[in-house]
């Protein structure tokens, strides 16, 4: 099973329902919501994994939801971390669908709107309340988690600390709509070769000297202390450079400078060529919003994207500074979203026989509009995509 495709798997599900559609008829009970009957496929397999991660892909996209810091010089800076995500499935998911996984009905009755906006705010309320309540508790778990994590990883390669990934929110942005998880990483981690390359790619002359230089003086005192070492070794390796510090302390202390500062200097031999950079990564991200066109080799651009692949050591201190920040976003910033994603989950939301209800968004529809009294209320589902690429 650990080697078998996911494609092989949906096949041998799609034969063998299809094999017993009367069996499975006869075992239907009368009225369910699901006709048992209804052929299955690929893309209903995935809707129905995927069902509420659809909708949290959609409101992401659409910017349905306020994720601004409500403190002061940072309300223009969007801040979503696992934390929030967390809170974000339990307050909002947890919320709009039963515990069969479903959408429950009253979402969707306009005459319900205040109601549940009422409700959903209270729940936001409540979880950052909570948030402050278990902050120390968290802190402690995810400060414990990360070190037992990565610090064998940094101890066996310093070099490691310069790494990048994608932040939660770029993910969020990047994935696509009925697109199970792992596939999905299959897809961004081809493209972090070429993603690496894009942000080292840009002249950074000051920055590249001054790491220059702390690798040849570290590396320097590094290289003396190991070839004293070697003279008279039982002598000089037990001797106290400072209080309790010995020689293999600073040894060690000066290699792992030396390893983070040349993994932080960029390839002589790499050509500039940014464009072509960022084409390879867009093959696999699906994400080129429209203002980057023509300006890819721009420090705007180059900034923009850093913000969406980080360094894996800021992403992990935003991880423990969302455990703070978190309860002020649910505070202040997501309840101004809360009109918003009741009409979100009403307006963008479509039966499908077999499957219940879904996100429209998700099945595909690209002429749908939705309207009411003949006066367009939503968007096109081509919006969607064209609002996901910067239009």
């Amino acid at each position: 099973m650990q080697t078998i495709s996911w494609k092989k798997v949906v096949e041998k599900i799609e034969l063998l329902k299809n094999q017993n559609l009367g069996t499975s008829g006869k075992a239907a009970t009368k009225g369910s919501a699901i006709n048992s009957r209804q052929k299955l496929d690929k893309h209903s397999i995935a809707n129905r994994i995927m069902r509420k991660e659809n909708y949290l892909v959609a409101m992401i996209n659409k910017d349905i939801l306020d994720l601004r810091v409500p403190l002061p010089f940072l309300r223009k800076k969007q801040f979503f971390t696992r934390t929030l995500e967390w809170n974000l499935s339990l307050c909002i998911m947890d919320y709009a669908f039963n515990e069969q996984g479903e959408l429950r009905p009253i979402f969707l009755r306009e005459s319900q709107r205040r109601l549940l906006s009422d409700g959903l705010r209270r729940r936001f309320l409540f979880a950052g309340i909570m948030n402050i309540l278990c902050a120390p508790f968290i802190i402690a778990y995810l400060t414990l988690l990360y070190f037992f994590r990565y610090f064998n990883e940094y101890h066996r390669d310093p070099s490691a600390i310069g790494t990048r990934q994608y932040t939660p929110l770029a993910e969020w942005k990047m994935r696509e709509l009925n697109e199970l998880s792992h596939l999905f990483q299959n897809r961004l981690n081809m493209s972090y070769p070429a993603a690496s390359r894009y942000i080292n790619q840009f002249p950074r002359e000051k920055t590249v000297s001054v790491l220059r230089f702390v690798a040849f003086v570290c590396g320097s005192f590094a290289a003396v202390l190991g070839i004293i070492s070697l003279v008279d070794p039982e002598l000089f390796l037990g001797f106290e450079i400072t209080k309790d510090r010995t020689v293999l302390f600073y040894i060690g202390i000066f290699g792992s400078i030396v390893a983070i500062s040349r993994s932080m200097i960029p390839d002589e031999t790499l050509v500039f060529d940014p464009v072509t950079s960022m084409m390879y990564v867009a093959e696999f991200t699906h994400y080129l919003p429209k203002e980057w066109e023509g300006r890819l080799h721009s420090d705007s651009v180059k900034a923009e994207f850093a913000a969406m692949y980080d360094l894996k050591i800021m992403i992990i201190l935003n991880e423990l500074a969302s455990v703070i920040i978190a309860p002020f976003i649910l505070w202040f910033s997501l309840p101004n979203s809360c009109d918003r994603i009741i009409d979100f989950f009403r307006e963008f939301s479509v039966h499908v026989d077999g499957l219940g209800y879904v996100c429209s968004f998700a099945m595909f529809n690209f002429d749908r509009v939705q309207k009411k009294n003949g006066v367009s209320i939503g968007y096109t589902h081509g919006g969607f995509y064209r609002l996901r690429q910067g239009d």
